[in-house]
């Protein structure tokens, strides 16, 4: 009984004090595990959110990287603050400075994020794919590569234009021929 009594107080006796609250080594533990258990749950979750964006939303490569890499740092910020949080620390005024500067970093990429969800609606729809021979904004050609937030045409010229995603959801697509479909129809009958 001795020995638990002595533990306890080890575990409890105060390491310093930051702006009136005390930390303890059991704070510290309790800092560890909770950070443990938000990059442990992570794991799965960024194989689900992967296999989710690849198969389901057939998102390319670099555009469901990035919407992973987002939302592993909005994970672990968020494991941070239920961490520091749950020992007595009070970051109200951390998080009032960051909605602050949310707030000026989205106005100031408003236009980014406005092609990037175009870009994922594009892809999920699928309203044109590589090959496809469209005319927009007064620019005809073939679709080169369709991008989380762009379109590359290739022009009759040679000349490559790259088009915002947003321009596809705002104004009409001429499709002269899909040839894109096409081939993916081609290739179903051929395989079913």
């Amino acid at each position: 009984m001795d020995m638990w009594q002595q533990t306890l107080d080890v575990l409890n006796a105060p390491i310093t004090e930051i702006d009136g609250k005390i930390l303890t080594p059991l704070g510290v533990i309790q800092i560890f595990v909770i950070l443990a258990i938000t990059i442990a749950a992570l794991l799965p979750l960024r194989r689900l959110l992967r296999r989710a964006l690849s198969e389901r939303l057939n998102l390319d490569e670099r555009a469901s990287a990035w919407i992973v890499r987002l939302t592993t740092w909005l994970v672990m910020l968020v494991g941070i603050y239920i961490a520091l949080t749950s020992v007595g620390f009070n970051l109200n005024l951390l998080l009032a400075i960051i909605g602050g500067l949310s707030v000026g970093i989205a106005f100031g990429t408003q236009d980014i994020a406005r092609n990037l969800i175009s870009g994922v609606i594009v892809s999920a729809e699928r309203r044109i794919g590589v090959g496809a021979e469209i005319e927009i904004r007064g620019f005809r050609g073939f679709v080169e590569e369709v991008g989380p937030r762009s379109v590359r045409l290739r022009l009759p010229d040679g000349r490559r234009v790259l088009l915002a995603s947003v321009d596809f959801m705002a104004q009409s697509v001429n499709a002269a021929r899909a040839a894109y479909g096409i081939r993916r129809r081609r290739a179903g009958r051929m395989t079913a």
